[in-house]
């Protein structure tokens, strides 16, 4: 009969029968971050309630949980586009793609330019181009340009290459 007064979670290594004491919270939480965990590991956890009159059996995940890397951004493509062709009115580009896709894949790489004066970048495509090369189109004869690639992921866009 008597309230439950604190929580008692408790975490192994999935291939260890040893269980180490992870945090000792308020009876009201309803939700704990584990911080500082390997990742790429994988665990098993389990929780005690508790009340003055002791500790309960504990309630156990049924499978352990197995942790991945963070995902973020992808690296940026390698090195700077190759220009494959010039055209009087276009520019055929190839791109190697990032040494890091940031855990999540590749979802498309976005081309841009510099303007005539050099000081800002205009995007070329405005839907991720899936190839590892793309033609940039209505260029004026005679102008010089400069181009730089990103890739994408789930997570967001790479700095330019």
């Amino acid at each position: 009969g008597d309230e439950v007064t604190h929580y008692i979670i408790e975490k192994r290594d999935a291939d260890s029968d040893k269980w180490e004491k992870v945090a000792k919270v308020p009876r009201k939480t309803t939700a704990f971050d584990i911080k500082n965990l390997p990742a790429e590991g994988a665990f098993s956890f389990r929780i005690f309630a508790e009340n003055p009159s002791g500790i309960s059996e504990p309630v156990e995940l049924r499978s352990p949980v197995k942790l991945q890397a963070r995902k973020g951004k992808p690296s940026p493509p390698a090195e700077a586009p190759e220009i494959l062709e010039v055209g009087p009115h276009y520019v055929s580009l190839s791109w190697k793609p990032p040494e890091s896709d940031g855990g999540s894949p590749i979802t498309g790489y976005f081309v841009e330019r510099s303007d005539a004066s050099g000081r800002s970048w205009i995007p070329v495509n405005k839907v991720a181009v899936q190839d590892l090369n793309y033609r940039v189109n209505d260029l004026f004869e005679g102008n010089q340009y400069e181009f730089r690639v990103r890739a994408e992921n789930a997570k967001g866009v790479s700095e330019p290459s």
